[in-house]
């Protein structure tokens, strides 16, 4: 198996259970070899600019590959059975959505999401970085928005979260959810409501108590060409 980037490195993969990277115009000796199959590689897809390599082996086995690092971050092997050794098996990586779609006797869908850093995040809070945090005197609560389109409500005396809304700013393309990052929040002058914005203009108000969003609006670009 083989493929060719648009960042100019060649991947080979094959029944040696290798993926070799290789400069195509230096073929003599590969770049770099990555060890960890133990079946026929099948099937390479390169995305990220050439930073990540997707590959197939023959036993059902995906691993994900960072090339600058030069290790696999990421293994999968709870492919159908149906996907075996002896049926040829081909696949297709949708930059879009994400989403790997592998063809053989029949087809299976798997999406690559993000991997949750757990020295940086273990789950419980944000994912991505902080972008305000807001203390209330009403409810006595703290409010954190992030990057990662998330708002979550924090009791600062037990340290607990009683509250996260997801997907806070976002859009569905192609079915899936696209998180807008959340650049300002702030509270009304009562401090019932929280006013967040993203970054793509939109602007909602909240009843942060119980996750309801009361209000969604948008910035009009147009209006502000007329200057």
């Amino acid at each position: 198996t083989m493929i060719f980037s648009e960042s100019q490195i060649l991947v080979t993969g094959g029944p040696d259970c290798v993926v070799r990277i290789w400069n195509p115009f230096v073929p003599r000796k590969a770049n770099a070899i990555l060890l960890g199959h133990r079946s026929t590689i099948c099937a390479l897809v390169v995305t990220n600019a050439g930073n990540r390599i997707f590959s197939l082996s023959k036993d059902r086995c995906i691993k994900v590959w960072d090339v600058p690092a030069l290790s696999c971050i990421q293994t999968y092997n709870k492919l159908p059975r149906e996907l075996s050794e002896y049926t040829p098996m081909t696949i297709v990586y949708n930059t879009l959505t994400c989403t790997m779609i592998i063809a053989s006797v029949m087809i299976a869908v798997v999406v690559c999401e993000h991997v949750i850093n757990e020295e940086i995040s273990d789950g419980y809070t944000h994912t991505k970085g902080v972008s305000c945090v807001l203390y209330n005197q009403l409810f006595r609560v703290i409010v954190s928005t992030g990057l990662d389109s998330c708002i979550i409500v924090w009791d600062p005396w037990y340290g607990r979260r009683l509250r996260l809304i997801s997907h806070a700013h976002s859009i569905i393309q192609y079915g899936q959810y696209v998180d807008i990052e959340i650049t300002a929040a702030c509270f009304d002058d009562s401090e019932q409501f929280l006013v967040t914005g993203a970054r793509n203009g939109s602007v909602k108000m909240w009843n942060y108590n119980t996750g309801t969003c009361i209000r969604d609006m948008m910035v009009d670009y147009q209006w502000y060409s007329g200057y």
